[in-house]
Parts: C-alpha cells; sequence; structure tokens
C-alpha cells in the first residue's frame, strides 16, 4: 500500500477558522478499495472552554469528495466512514453553522461506545474548510 506522504507534500487538510481548528491527516490508503485511513482532529479553544476530539477511521474516496462538493455548495456535509456512520457535520443554520461529532445515525446501537459534540460555528466554516480541501494536493 502507498504512504500518502508519497501522493503529497502537505500532510493534512488543515482548516483554522476562529476558535475552531479541523484536521483530516491521511495515515494510509487502500487504493483497491478507494479508500484512505484518517486521524481526524477537531480543537475548539475560546476564553473560558476548550475541547479536542480525535478519532481514526477509514473513508471512501467517494465520501471525501461528496463532504468537499457539500462545503463548496454551503449545504449540509456530513461525512461518513466505511460503515456509512456520520463522522463530522457541518451544518449552514440560518446566520450560523453547528459542527457536529459523531451525530447519532439512524440504525447506529445505542450500547456502543460514542461520544456526541455539537458546536456552534460562523457562517464562513464552510468556505474555509472547502478552500483546505481544494489546497490539499489530492492522490484519490
Amino acid at each position: 500500500m502507498p504512504s500518502p506522504a508519497k501522493h503529497a507534500s502537505q500532510n493534512s487538510i488543515t482548516c483554522r477558522y476562529q476558535a475552531l481548528l479541523i484536521e483530516l491527516e491521511p495515515l494510509d490508503v487502500e487504493d483497491q478499495v478507494g479508500s484512505v485511513q484518517l486521524a481526524i482532529r477537531v480543537t475548539y479553544e475560546a476564553k473560558r472552554q476548550s475541547l479536542r476530539w480525535t478519532g481514526q477511521m477509514w473513508v471512501l474516496y467517494a465520501s471525501l469528495n461528496e463532504f468537499e462538493e457539500a462545503l463548496r455548495a454551503d449545504e449540509v456535509a456530513t461525512l461518513v466512514d466505511m460503515s456509512l456512520y456520520p463522522v463530522l457535520q457541518i451544518a449552514p443554520d440560518g446566520g450560523q453553522v453547528h459542527v457536529m461529532i459523531n451525530p447519532k445515525a439512524a440504525r447506529q446501537a445505542s450500547n456502543g461506545e460514542r461520544l456526541t459534540v455539537k458546536l456552534q460555528a460562523e457562517p464562513g466554516l464552510p468556505s474555509a474548510l472547502a478552500a483546505a480541501f481544494r489546497d490539499f494536493p489530492k492522490w484519490w
């Protein structure tokens, strides 16, 4: 399996927008399946509170493309893992944007290990994250 580092000089898709930092770092690829193992990090740093969430999962290249396209269109963008569970959602809602980590899926078991977080962000986040995708040297 080729290393993602061989495909790109930039290590991750990184978007810093106000109090939020979102990083999607490729760890491994499986070109026959068309998937990438990602380390996803969301960091929120405000004056009186902070949050850091990290997850690792396999994602199809097609899911990354769909996520990017929805960001560019300023629509609800949901990144799903290979089990089709939502991992990260960026949802424009009027004058604000909701960032959801591990939003509950309809067919997801309720007895599993899962942390769900919902953050509020400013309206420019989807276009800033879309720009980070655009600037990342894709191999898929």
